[in-house]
């Protein structure tokens, strides 16, 4: 099971509201820690993450955030849409379908699913 389908089975309505949809999409995409300069992780460093801090990498120093390194990187969409977004597409939405109901355009969910698409490449 990929990414988007895991998000899709899992989807609830209790993951609605923004607290609940980041932690989620954090353990998701980024539960170690990792760095997305160097790769090292600090699992250690979780609760900081999780609470919206930056912290700094102990091997080359770079600076990040929970979602630094993942597809949800420079997303302008609250964790909640993000959530419902990456939901849609793993249920096989349409983009047609998912623009309408998530209210962004066609455009950002074809960009969102070439994302989850190199995601799962990797």
């Amino acid at each position: 099971m990929n990414k988007l389908e895991q998000i899709a089975a899992d989807f609830c309505t209790e993951l609605m509201n923004d607290t609940s949809a980041k932690e989620y999409l954090f353990r998701m995409f980024n539960a170690d820690c990792r760095c997305p300069q160097c790769g090292k992780t600090a699992p250690d460093r979780f609760e900081t993450l999780n609470a919206g801090k930056k912290i700094s990498c102990a091997s080359c120093g770079k600076w990040y955030s929970w979602n630094s390194g993942t597809p949800l990187a420079g997303s302008k969409l609250p964790p909640s849409s993000q959530l419902l977004l990456l939901a849609l597409l793993g249920a096989g939405t349409t983009d047609e379908s998912t623009a309408m109901l998530t209210g962004v355009s066609e455009e950002t969910v074809r960009i969102w699913r070439y994302k989850m698409e190199m995601e799962d490449d990797a």
